[in-house]
């Protein structure tokens, strides 16, 4: 899904008038056009942003287009993928340290063991995380629009 800013800007290079902040759901990536036809592209690799774009795409499109709008939606973004990261390490972190399996693999040094049971808990925390940032709808906007 393609969403553009209600805000439009002259692109002499292109001679017309167009969005001034641009979200491709299927690429992941913001373009914002300024008015002095400097075009700047942000491509979001992280699955993280891909699945929650998709499910904001399907469930809240409207809560998209107002960061778009706004303005917010490079910065929504990238705020997000930091926070997905740094929780999902977090989540890994306390489930290695309380994982008996792989503090033996670790202890042994049996480094095979110990990647595949990693693995393993990495999943599982991004399962956990996900679940509470990824595939959720931001409640700001939802309390934002109920006063409007």
């Amino acid at each position: 899904m393609i969403f553009k800013s209600e805000k439009q800007v002259y692109n002499k290079m292109a001679d017309k008038l167009v969005a001034e902040w641009t979200l491709d759901t299927g690429t992941q990536m913001v373009t914002h056009t300024k008015e002095n036809d400097v075009v700047t592209k942000r491509c979001f690799w992280r699955d993280c942003v891909r699945y929650h774009l998709n499910y904001r795409a399907e469930n809240a499109p409207e809560s998209l287009q107002k960061l778009v709008n706004e303005g917010k939606i490079q910065a929504y973004l990238e705020d997000l993928e930091i926070r997905v990261v740094d929780a999902v390490n977090e989540q890994e972190q306390k489930l290695m340290d309380n994982d008996k399996d792989y503090q033996a693999a670790v202890s042994v040094g049996n480094l095979n063991a110990a990647g595949s049971i990693g693995n393993v808990l990495q999943a599982k925390a991004e399962e956990m995380v996900y679940q509470t940032i990824v595939y959720v709808i931001d409640l700001q906007y939802k309390c934002n629009t109920k006063k409007e």
